[in-house]
């Protein structure tokens, strides 16, 4: 838990600086456009939660790997 709650705050810093850079770039390329469409928020959390779902995921596969791992073939290799 505590690897995973760092990691994902890791995430969640990153998330924070890169919305608005990306909201505010994603916002000027669509001025460019004749028919103008808005930015939904569905279009900014969508993908926050998708990450979170795989860093989530990917933590948890790296942590059970690691616990189910042999001490012995670890310490063998090296």
């Amino acid at each position: 838990m505590l690897v995973g709650s760092r990691f994902l705050a890791l995430a969640g810093i990153a998330f924070v600086v890169a919305l608005p850079i990306a909201y505010y770039f994603m916002d000027q390329w669509l001025d460019n456009f004749v028919y103008r469409t808005t930015i939904s928020i569905l279009l900014i959390v969508m993908p926050v939660i998708i990450s979170v779902i795989i860093t989530f995921i990917i933590i948890s596969y790296q942590t059970m790997k690691a616990a189910l791992m042999n001490p012995v073939e670890c310490l063998k290799d090296e």
